[in-house]
């Protein structure tokens, strides 16, 4: 089975959502909604809309600007209520379009596609605001121009989905396999590669059986030059990594400040792949995503298809939750989500789940000096050494740990996991690289 050289195996805590349908939130709820115009990994857009003016669901309401940029699309329909500043899961304060909702259930859709060339494929991703659903929120239509130079000869569609907690991923397989796989094949075309290789940890056994029902999809990896794969991969920890799948599955080892496309490989998410079919086949943009609402303080732990922009509070008033027990909430996963201090945060497209902990779900030890055992080295699947670049973080000496390769780090909190001084290694990993950055701006 396809896996990877070290890595961690926490608790799944998927039993809480994984047999949940994907459901739309009760009428009533989600009455405005908040959407950012700087939620991805690239240039903010410009706004079309202001107060007062009336707007339909899947109308463009801001327009990409840059190479980087996306369209943002209203995700309701209703009134502008003007431009405002809200807090996002990651602590900054961006301005956000605001809805607020009323009683016309419109849809725009685009205009038909010209055709599913490349070109105008990857013009129609960028038209619909697709951008990575995984968390990176990269900008889709821009990972798929592949370098002229470049020779790409597999699309790897990551459903490995390891974090903890988190079912989105996997209930669009079992519930939407085939415009999940057809997504891959126009994704496929789009960049002019035939082997498709779409990974999944076998813990989701019933994905993977909804999958393999699809036409033309196979189990068999020699078949890979004439129908989709889906191949099953080890339940571990971080395997849903972008390089670390690479391995996984092609042996192939993408060098420091490489990309996939020079070991021959584009990387797309599941969920992304799904957005990908409903805009070209369906000409719907990216209005809507699924989220997955966990944890222990929750009465109803859901998997909801959210309008872009719905607050947290929304969603955590629909699985009936108790404030009262909430110790953490967290935005995305556990291992590489952020802790957020308040419910007032809208979904962005790039937010997989949130997570409303209780007491018995968190780490309640207190840190301690590192006892120099090692454990965070042996676990680090980049093959880095967490315990040298926490210490001279902690000293200020960010040059020093950046001799140990700490801009490599991709943050996965396998170091933090297995820690048993339970020091917070990702934070000052996180903040060294913060400090690098900024004096490499300077």
């Amino acid at each position: 089975m396809s896996s990877f050289r070290k890595g961690v195996h926490p608790h799944d805590c998927k039993e809480m959502t994984s047999q949940k349908s994907i459901e739309k939130l009760i009428s009533g709820e989600a009455a405005k909604v908040f959407i950012p115009i700087s939620q991805f990994a690239g240039e903010k857009s410009d706004v079309l809309v202001q107060a007062g003016d009336v707007v339909t669901c899947g109308q463009c309401i801001a327009k990409a600007t840059g190479k980087f940029g996306v369209d943002i699309h209203a995700s309701i329909s209703g009134t502008v209520v003007g431009v405002q500043k809200e807090i996002t899961a990651v602590g900054s304060y961006v301005d956000c379009i605001v809805i607020e909702k009323n009683d016309d259930s419109g849809y725009i859709f685009m205009e038909n596609i010209k055709s599913e060339e490349s070109s105008d494929v990857i013009t129609r991703i960028k038209e619909a605001g697709i951008i990575g659903m995984g968390g990176a929120s990269f900008p889709t239509h821009f990972k798929l121009q592949v370098p002229a130079d470049k020779v790409v000869d597999f699309l790897l569609i990551n459903a490995a989905e390891c974090e903890p907690y988190i079912n989105c991923d996997n209930r669009l397989m079992i519930e939407q396999s085939i415009k999940c796989v057809e997504g891959a094949r126009i994704v496929a075309k789009a960049v002019g590669v035939k082997k498709i290789v779409i990974g999944v940890e076998e813990n989701k056994a019933e994905a993977i059986e909804a999958l393999l029902t699809v036409p033309n999809t196979s189990s068999d990896i020699k078949d890979v030059e004439s129908k989709v794969i889906i191949l099953k991969l080890k339940t571990k920890y971080p395997q849903g990594a972008e390089k670390i799948l690479i391995k996984a599955i092609t042996s192939r080892e993408v060098p420091t400040g490489k990309l996939p496309a020079d070991v021959g490989c584009v990387v797309v998410n599941l969920h992304t792949t799904y957005q990908v079919f409903l805009a070209v086949r369906e000409n719907r943009p990216l209005t809507e995503r699924v989220v997955t609402v966990s944890g222990g303080a929750l009465e109803n732990p859901s998997n909801f298809i959210v309008p872009i922009g719905t607050l947290y509070e929304d969603l955590f008033a629909a699985t009936k939750g108790d404030m009262d027990t909430v110790c953490e909430i967290i935005s995305g996963g556990p291992m590489m989500g952020f802790t957020v201090f308040s419910t007032r945060i809208p979904v962005a497209k790039g937010t997989s789940s949130i997570l409303f902990l209780t007491e018995k779900e968190i780490a309640k030890e207190s840190s301690s000096v590192c006892i120099n055992c090692g454990k965070c080295a042996s676990v680090c699947p980049l093959k880095l050494m967490p315990m040298y670049m926490d210490s001279y973080s902690i000293e200020g000496d960010f040059e020093t740990a950046n001799k140990y390769g700490i801009m490599k780090c991709m943050e996965c909190g396998c170091c933090s996991f297995a820690c048993p001084a339970k020091r917070p290694l990702v934070q000052s990993i996180r903040l060294a690289k913060k400090a690098l950055r900024k004096k490499g701006a300077r």
